[in-house]
């Protein structure tokens, strides 16, 4: 999903919206790419939106350390 995606790539370090379209989008036409840029920062907002990410200017990083769920008790 691409939501994960761009939540591991905000946990690598990836703080923008180029950084993080251009470590998902591998081999993307370069055409393409302000529409990858899009693509992340609608997901970017809706990670704000939900409290899960927050802005500083074109900067943006994760609010708190996304987990996967508990699985019978053990970290998924």
């Amino acid at each position: 999903e691409r939501e994960a995606e761009i939540i591991r790539a905000l946990e690598a370090g990836f703080e923008t919206p180029e950084g993080i379209a251009s470590s998902i989008y591998t081999g993307l036409p370069p055409a393409l790419v302000p529409a990858a840029v899009d693509s992340v920062l609608a997901h970017l907002i809706k990670l704000k939106v939900d409290g899960k990410a927050r802005q500083d200017g074109d900067r943006w990083t994760l609010t708190e350390k996304i987990r996967p769920p508990l699985v019978d008790g053990q970290a998924g």
